[in-house]
């Protein structure tokens, strides 16, 4: 499951930042996760809520907010979303995209990351 691993990692961080601003408690964690992830949503609140257990996060709210693809193009300079179809071979292999204008090759710019966008907790005065 590498939604746990993942989830795994946030956990560590969220808790050094529990640990640098004294939190007492926490409410709601908001995770920015890019589509180009392909986390499945359930399992990473599954995941939080499992490993938030006993900490200052356990009973916290995990709200998860989707990034687009953003993606460039170096040809006549497109820069906005991207599509593609979701099929089950990228979540192995990353998608490629086109330009919707030109149907050239492109980069990515976004939508592959998962970012802790907000914290909100009671701290300690």
């Amino acid at each position: 499951m590498h939604e746990f691993s993942v989830m795994s990692d946030v956990m560590e961080a969220l808790k050094e930042e529990s640990l640098k601003h004294s939190f007492k408690g926490v409410k709601e964690v908001v995770l920015e996760v890019g589509v180009l992830t392909f986390l499945a949503h359930e399992q990473l609140r599954f995941s939080y809520k499992v490993l938030s257990e006993g900490t200052v996060f356990d009973g916290s709210e995990l709200s998860i907010e989707d990034r687009p693809a953003m993606i460039r193009c170096e040809s006549c300079g497109y820069e906005g979303e991207g599509g593609f179809r979701d099929e089950p071979g990228f979540h192995r292999v990353m998608p490629t995209f086109s330009c919707p204008k030109c149907d050239e090759p492109t980069s990515v710019v976004s939508g592959n990351e998962c970012i802790i966008r907000r914290i909100v907790a009671d701290v300690e005065e």
